[in-house]
Parts: structure tokens; sequence; C-alpha cells
């Protein structure tokens, strides 16, 4: 039997900002969700819904006591946080996925909430 060759091109979405939780702890930003609305940032103030399951993070460039530092790429185009602490506090699973996104322009910090198996993306805030 012949090989076939695989033509379709490998996609990543780059209009849409994302947020990632991965295991030990970190929430990564995609290269959007940093430019958008990170860029320029020290630090980030972390909240949660537990009611909605939603987490907040509001960027600041003041050093309080309670924010974690944001970590840049080396290529200066995404951005993590470390703060395994914070999912241990409100009990969220630190396993990896991929979250929904938006901005609350009224608290001015980042809304992620996760993405259900089978939920359109689109939809995920508007419930």
């Amino acid at each position: 039997m012949p090989f076939i060759e695989f033509t379709a091109k490998k996609t990543r979405n780059l209009d849409k900002p994302t947020v990632s939780i991965n295991k030990g702890g970190r929430i990564v930003f995609s290269q959007r969700c940093y430019t958008d609305f990170l860029k320029g940032f020290k630090f980030a103030q972390l909240f949660y819904d537990p009611d909605k399951g939603i987490v907040g993070i509001k960027p600041t460039n003041e050093e309080l006591p309670n924010v974690y530092p944001l970590k840049v790429g080396r290529d200066q185009k995404n951005a993590y946080i470390s703060c395994i602490a914070y999912f241990k506090c409100f009990q969220i699973s630190d396993s990896s996925r991929k979250m929904d996104t938006r901005w609350n322009k009224e608290l001015k910090l980042i809304e992620a909430r996760e993405i259900a198996k089978g939920t359109s993306q689109k939809s995920l805030f508007d419930n």
C-alpha cells in the first residue's frame, strides 16, 4: 500500500485570546491574550467566582502582597503565571485544559472559563 500525503494545513486560532491551565499550577496566556490585555504589566491579581467557575486575572503594575509576577516567554509573545497556591486555595484542578476568555471592561480583568467538551466556544459566556 503506498503512502498517502497529509495535505491539510496546521491551523492555530490567533484571532481569539485564550488562557490555558497547565499541570503544576501554571496559567498560560496566548500571544493574542498577552498583547491585547497584559503587555506592559508586571503583575496579576487573581480572583475566582466559585458559583460560575470563572477565573479572574487582573493585570497591574502595583507590587501588592497578593499579586503574582507575570513571566514573559523568551520570544516576548506569550506570558504565564505560576500560582499553585491559588489552585489549592480554591480547590481548582490544575489538569491541563484550555479556557474560553473574555475581557471584563467594568472590572478591568480577564475572565477565563473552562471549555466543556462538545460546547461551542462562542456561547460559553452567554449562559
